[in-house]
This record gives structure tokens, C-alpha cells and sequence, in this order.
């Protein structure tokens, strides 16, 4: 991680400090519960855990990280052509912003103070997001309903006044014990247990013991008989007494396209505006795909009729310079591209046959059909295929942490 930040700064010309580099690079590796549901980065080491929220991650000179698989299936690799990037001076550096599949600021969540401004966005399911962004390019007024979701979260969240609220679970063991085995999000466990500590010397309860794991929560807390009687008929009471409930605040203050501060109300207006900007780039990469598949197929065009000429000897490039073979291509109109007929010149002589021609050919074929194919296709359909493609990946994704949480069990 220290390694990388280093790349990462001389890269970007980062002026905002060592530090911050290196919190933001961890955070994106995280991923216990609570943290990201799709961490962007894998983590090699210890990153931190939801025992003390992820401070408890290592030195970045200890910890390693690589690229995640996925990245690739939100931040699609056909739309670089389409980023804008920021100089410093005449150096091109990181992009204004990408364009992932997903509006990933509703996926990992946000939290921000500035001058006037706060922002507080939960995690929402991406799996639910896809399925709203679905229902969208169906339907362009549909009205996106999104509870807060977080991967490997055992507890409930359920809908509140003015914003969410997160539930811990909890059960009675027996007559003078009861088991914790969630806590609400944003309460870690370290602190909880500190919090129980209070609780026994305030003689609430006798005791407590933590079987809990880097992963699950797993405590047992012993109280006198007649303290578990009084609560057996009324669960809500000691929910309150134990602070098993959390409140998830929704306050959604995000840059748009422009880099304009703008107050959203709701996370399905959210959805609208993500929706209505993206699919304009979709069209944007339709476009952009066409002009070089034209540009392919031109090229081809070129060096099929300047193959054929040599053969037929109407261009001759053997025992003549360089600028002699250009000259004849200057006067048999062959174009240039990017200002040089190198496209032409640096062919390999083996590549002056027939059986290349009908090759290339094939290819200008292939060409042809892509092109029609792509005319054809409306940006929807593009877009549709691809949250298709990452839809599978993370319920295959679900699946696999479910059958690794059974078999642990």
C-alpha cells in the first residue's frame, strides 16, 4: 500500500498528503460488515475488521493490495475514450470522473462534511440497484424503492421518521442469560463490549463473555433472574437498555456531471439523475465504437489496395527508398493516417500474398458486420447487457459467501 500510494501520487500530481492517500487506499480494500459492499480493491493483509471498525488495519508498509476483478464489469474498459481528464500544466492526469455501470456512491455509501454541506449515504444492495436501473431503461418515470443493505448484515433495517433504522439480534438463552449475535451497523465490537463493561459496574448485568470472530458477533451476557423475567414480556425494553438500535441518516448533498453541488431529497431521484446521465454516454460509446470500427475498416480498405498494387506491380517498393515508395502512394491517393503512411510501409514482406489479401478481407467482412450490428443497437440494449453481465457476477458472488459462511459454520 505505501508503494502504491507513492505510484498513485506521481500520477496524479496528488497534493492533499500522505496520510489521507493512504486511508483512502485501505478503505477501499475493506470490507467487512459495515465498510463496502463491493470493495474495489483486494485486500492482502490486514485491512482492519468491523471488531474495531478498520482501525485496527495494519501499517500500509505491511499490507499489499491488487486491482479487484469486478472493476472491470462496473468501470467498463469501452468507455476511457469517453473520460475527460484534468492538466496540470501539460501533463494529463487522473480523469474529471469515471462512468461505472452504477452509481457506486449508493453501493459503498459517502460521508462528508464541508463548508455548508454534509452528506450521509447509506450502502444499498447493487444488486437492487441494478434491478431499479433495469426497471428504469423499461420505464423512464419508475419510482426507484431502496432500503439500506449491507453485505453479511444478520440484523434488520427498517424504515424510520426522517431516516433508517439499523436492529441488532438478540435472543434469550435461558432463565438469567440471553445471546447478542448482531449489532446494529456502525457499532463495532470493541466498543460494544466496553459499553457492557458499564453496564456491569453499573450492576445491570453480572458478566458478559465474547466468543465473537473478525466476522461475526458472538456474546452471552449473564444477568440475575429476575432482570431477564422483566424483560422476557416486553424485548423492545431491553433492546433500548442494551442500544441494539442504530439510526441510518439519509442527508444526500453530491457533485453532478458539472461538478455542481446538488441536494438530492431521495435516493430514487438519485437513481433518476444517475440514469438520465449515463444513458448519454451510453450513446456517447455507440458513437465512439462506430468512429473506430470506420477508422479499422478504412485502414483495411488501404492496406488490402496497397497490398494488391504491389503484387500487381503498379506500386513497386523493391530497390526503392523510402520516400520513392511514398511518393508513388501520395500519387495513387492512398490516405495517411496520423499524418504517415507507416501503417503501410512497416507491413512485413510476407504479407504481400494472396492468401493475406483474402485475410484481410475476411476481416473487412467481420468489420462490415459489426458496424451493422452496432447501428443497429440502441444505447438501452447496451446498457441492459452490460448490468446484465454484472448482475451474474455478483449473484454468483452471493452464492460463494454463503457456501463459505455454511461450510465455516
Amino acid at each position: 500500500v505505501d508503494q502504491i500510494r507513492g505510484y498513485v501520487s506521481e500520477c496524479t500530481l496528488y497534493a492533499h498528503g500522505d496520510l489521507s492517500l493512504n486511508e483512502t487506499i485501505i478503505a477501499m480494500n475493506q470490507n467487512y460488515v459495515g465498510s463496502n459492499n463491493i470493495n474495489l480493491f483486494i485486500p492482502c493483509g490486514a485491512f482492519g475488521t468491523r471488531l474495531c471498525g478498520g482501525k485496527d488495519a495494519a501499517s500500509p508498509r505491511y499490507i499489499s493490495t491488487k486491482l479487484n476483478k469486478i472493476v472491470h464489469d462496473i468501470f467498463k474498459p469501452e468507455d476511457k475514450a469517453l473520460l475527460v481528464h484534468h492538466r496540470e500544466g501539460d501533463v494529463e492526469i487522473e480523469p474529471e470522473y469515471y462512468i461505472p455501470i452504477i452509481p457506486m456512491v449508493l453501493v459503498n455509501g459517502a460521508v462528508g462534511i464541508g463548508t455548508g454541506y454534509a452528506s450521509d449515504i447509506p450502502c444499498y444492495n447493487p444488486i437492487d440497484i441494478i434491478d431499479c436501473l433495469l426497471e428504469l431503461l423499461e420505464n423512464d418515470h419508475y419510482q426507484c424503492k431502496l432500503l439500506p443493505w449491507y453485505r453479511n448484515f444478520t440484523g434488520k433495517i427498517s424504515k424510520g421518521v426522517d431516516s433508517f433504522i439499523s436492529h441488532g439480534t438478540m435472543h434469550i438463552k435461558s432463565s438469567n442469560t440471553f445471546e447478542i449475535t448482531e449489532l446494529p451497523i456502525g457499532v463495532w465490537t470493541q466498543k460494544y463490549k466496553e459499553f457492557l463493561e458499564t453496564l456491569i459496574e453499573k450492576k445491570t448485568i453480572l458478566s458478559f463473555s465474547d466468543y465473537s470472530t473478525e466476522k461475526k458477533v458472538n456474546i452471552i451476557v449473564q444477568g440475575k433472574r429476575s432482570f431477564i423475567q422483566q424483560f422476557k414480556e416486553n424485548h423492545e425494553k431491553l433492546v433500548q437498555v442494551f442500544k441494539l438500535k442504530s439510526n441510518i441518516k439519509l442527508n444526500i448533498t453530491l457533485f453532478d456531471e458539472k461538478h455542481k453541488l446538488r441536494k438530492f431529497s431521495t435516493v430514487s431521484s438519485v437513481m433518476q439523475y444517475f440514469y438520465k446521465v449515463r444513458l448519454e454516454y451510453y450513446s456517447k460509446r455507440i458513437e465512439c465504437l462506430l468512429n473506430q470500427l470506420v477508422k479499422q475498416k478504412k485502414r483495411l480498405e488501404q492496406k488490402v489496395l496497397f497490398i494488391r498494387a504491389v503484387i500487381q506491380n503498379k506500386i513497386k517498393i523493391f530497390k526503392k527508398t523510402r520516400v520513392q515508395v511514398t511518393e508513388q502512394l501520395i500519387k495513387q491517393h492512398f490516405k495517411k493516417y496520423e499524418n504517415s503512411f507507416d501503417y503501410l510501409l512497416d507491413l512485413r514482406i510476407h504479407q504481400f500474398t494472396n492468401e493475406r489479401v483474402q485475410e484481410f478481407e475476411a476481416q473487412l467482412e467481420e468489420l462490415n458486420q459489426k458496424i451493422k450490428g452496432l447501428k443497429k443497437t440502441n444505447s438501452k440494449e447496451f446498457w441492459k447487457e452490460d448490468l446484465m453481465v454484472l448482475k451474474q457476477i455478483l449473484v454468483e458472488r452471493e452464492k460463494e459467501l454463503k457456501s463459505e459462511d455454511t461450510s465455516f459454520s
